[in-house]
């Protein structure tokens, strides 16, 4: 029994080896990955997702989901659009020879409707109908779009995230512009500085070239933080709002004055 079931198993293996014509030309790790991204995500024909990439349609092409998933397939250019390309100029060329055997045929006059195309190939039928389907993605999409087709994509993608980065952006700059506005119009900042860290600034500096300044430059209060006592390992930013506390200013409260300004200091935008 062990016998005929491998027997049976040997003959339908070959069976299917007879009957699977399909064209694969693509990477294995490639097709598959496309193979199983775009069976379970794109729900259109291939004809109607080329023109919807064309028209950058984000919405023809079944949305902002899709649209990243086809970037992700690694199809637009190199060896799977050469061997896609190099297959169908083959195929091609076949077809033109069985066009001329045919021509050739009819014009001796040979045989009963001998000279008839009918379009099939003498043995497995045509090649560019039988290519997977990650072959026919870049046979019917890829190519179909042309050299643009990725760039395409690129710009649907960011035609599809520009409202939200917007949104974005506005709070942002919004955050910004009520920080600057308080930082500008806060009385306890500029006492602070005027009154505090000018003349411990000063005091700090005698015998120096830089006593006696009359204003403050703006890139040197990062030193505030950065200066640290060598007996109480204690900035002089923590000294100075330590001192500020035990007086009971109000200049200790400061920062109620600005209340956007922490959020301000933690967005990093592009210039």
């Amino acid at each position: 029994f062990a016998a005929k079931k491998a027997s049976a198993a040997a003959a339908a293996a070959t069976a299917t080896t007879k009957t699977d014509t399909t064209v694969r030309l693509l990477d294995g790790k490639l097709s598959q990955n496309m193979a199983i991204s775009l069976s379970s995500k794109l729900r259109l024909p291939f004809p109607d997702v080329a023109a919807a990439i064309t028209a950058c349609d984000v919405e023809g092409v079944g949305g902002t989901g899709v649209v990243d998933m086809l970037l992700k397939l690694e199809c637009y250019e190199g060896e799977a659009v050469k061997a896609v390309s190099a297959h169908l100029a083959e195929e091609e060329r076949r077809k033109a020879k069985r066009r001329e055997k045919a021509a050739a045929a009819a014009g001796d006059g040979k045989g009963d409707g001998g000279g008839k195309d009918d379009g099939k190939d003498d043995g497995d039928g045509d090649g560019a109908d039988r290519l997977d389907l990650p072959e026919r993605f870049v046979r019917d999409v890829v190519l179909a779009v042309g050299p643009r087709c990725l760039p395409r994509l690129r710009a649907m993608q960011f035609m599809a995230s520009l409202e939200d980065a917007l949104v974005s952006l506005e709070a942002d700059v919004a955050c910004l512009a009520n920080a600057s506005g308080q930082v500008r119009n806060s009385r306890r900042l500029r006492a602070l500085l005027r009154d505090v860290i000018l003349p411990l600034g000063n005091r700090m500096n005698e015998g120096s070239r830089a006593e006696g300044a009359a204003g403050l430059r703006l890139a040197s209060l990062g030193k505030l933080a950065a200066t640290r006592s060598t007996v109480a390992n204690q900035s002089l930013l923590q000294y100075v709002a330590a001192k500020l506390v035990a007086a009971g200013s109000d200049l200790a409260d400061m920062a109620d004055e600005l209340p956007d300004v922490a959020a301000a200091s933690k967005l990093s935008m592009p210039t």
